[in-house]
C-alpha cells in the first residue's frame, strides 16, 4: 500500500537566542563546550545573529531552574529561543547525569511539562535539541490536546557516540544560522531524528479527517447514533428521534465546522505558528482526494 506524504510549507525562524546547557560530567567528553565555541564562531560572521550563551547544569535540579528562568525571560523581555541540551539519555529514565546517573535524572515527561512553559511563554517559537542518547524520546509525551512543548526538537532515537552528534549538531546549525531556513536544516540530520509541530498537527488532523469527515462522516453519524441511543436508554427510539440525532450529529461534521474546530485546535497546540484558516482549508481539499484506505505520514520538510 502506498502511503502519499504531507508537508508544511518551508519555516523560517525567528529565534534570537542560542543556549547550550551543558549537563556534562568532568569524565565526560566536553561537546557542550565544543558547540558553544563552535556556535560563537558562526555567530561571529553572521547577519543578525542570534546570542550565544553557555550554562553549566550539573543536576536536573539545575537544569530546572535555569528553564524557569528562561520562561521568565521569555514572557518579559521577549527572549525567542533555541536550547541544546547536553546529557546523557535513557529511553525509560529520560535525562541522565553521568553514565551511571550519578547526579540525578530527569524524566521524559517533566523536561516535556518544563519545555511547554518555555514555549508558551516563548509564543510558541522554542526550538530543543537533546544531544544525548534517545534525545528524540522527550517527544513521546505530546499529547496535540495540549500546547506542544517545542516548535522543533531534534535528538538521536537511539544510542550514539559523542563525536558523530557533535558534527551533525554543528552541521545543523551551520544551516540554520546561515540560512534562518529550518526545513533546510532539517535536511542535513542523518543520524538525527526530529519533531516539528506545524506538519505533526497538519497530519493529525487529516487523520481526524479520514475518520469523522468525508467518506468517513456517515459511519462515525451512525456511530453516535448508537452511542445516543445507549446513553438515552432508547432501545427503540421513535423515527423523529433518530432524524433528529442525525441531524445534529451531520451538522458538527461540515466541512466548515471541521475546519473551525481544527483552527481552534491550532491555536491551541501551535500558538503564533498557527497561521492562516487557508493552510486547513488546503488540507481538507488534499485528504478528501486520497483514497479511503490510503495512510497518511509526515514527509521530510523541503526548503
Amino acid at each position: 500500500m502506498s502511503h502519499p506524504s504531507f508537508s508544511a510549507p518551508p519555516a523560517r525562524i525567528s529565534n534570537n537566542t542560542i543556549i547550550v546547557f551543558d549537563g556534562l560530567l568532568d569524565d565526560d567528553d566536553p561537546t557542550a563546550k565544543l558547540v558553544h565555541n563552535f556556535l560563537v564562531l558562526e555567530c561571529g560572521v553572521a547577519e543578525n545573529p542570534p546570542q550565544v550563551r553557555y550554562v553549566r547544569v550539573p543536576t536536573s535540579g539545575h537544569l530546572l531552574n535555569e528553564l524557569e528562568k528562561l520562561a521568565t525571560a521569555c514572557r518579559d523581555e521577549g527572549v525567542r529561543p533555541i536550547i541544546q541540551i547536553e546529557c546523557h539519555g535513557d529511553p525509560n529514565l529520560g535525562l541522565v547525569w553521568g553514565a551511571d546517573g550519578r547526579n540525578g535524572t530527569l524524566p521524559w515527561k517533566h523536561l516535556s511539562e518544563t519545555l511547554r512553559r518555555v514555549n508558551i511563554s516563548a509564543d510558541g517559537n522554542l526550538g530543543v535539541l537533546t544531544a544525548c542518547c534517545f534525545g528524540i524520546h522527550a517527544v513521546a509525551p505530546l499529547d496535540v490536546r495540549r500546547t506542544t512543548p517545542f516548535f522543533f526538537l531534534v535528538g538521536p532515537d537511539d544510542t550514539i557516540y559523542s563525536r558523530p552528534l557533535l558534527r551533525e549538531t554543528r552541521t545543523f546549525y551551520a544551516h540554520l544560522i546561515r540560512h534562518s531556513n529550518l526545513s533546510e536544516a532539517f535536511t542535513s540530520l542523518n543520524a538525527c531524528k526530529y519533531f516539528f509541530a506545524v506538519p505533526f498537527f497538519y497530519i493529525a488532523a487529516a487523520r481526524v479527517y479520514q475518520k469523522i469527515g468525508g467518506r468517513g462522516r456517515q459511519g462515525r453519524i451512525e456511530q453516535l447514533v448508537t452511542l445516543a441511543r445507549f446513553r438515552n436508554g432508547a432501545t427503540s427510539p421513535r423515527p423523529e428521534q433518530l432524524r433528529e440525532w442525525r441531524r445534529v450529529f451531520k451538522s458538527n461534521m461540515t466541512d466548515g465546522s471541521l475546519s473551525d474546530r481544527f483552527l481552534v485546535y491550532a491555536q491551541d497546540f501551535l500558538g503564533s505558528k498557527a497561521k492562516g484558516a487557508e493552510v486547513l482549508n488546503n488540507l481538507f481539499a488534499w485528504v478528501k482526494s486520497l483514497p479511503s484506505n490510503r495512510i497518511i505520514r509526515q514527509s521530510t520538510p523541503r526548503a
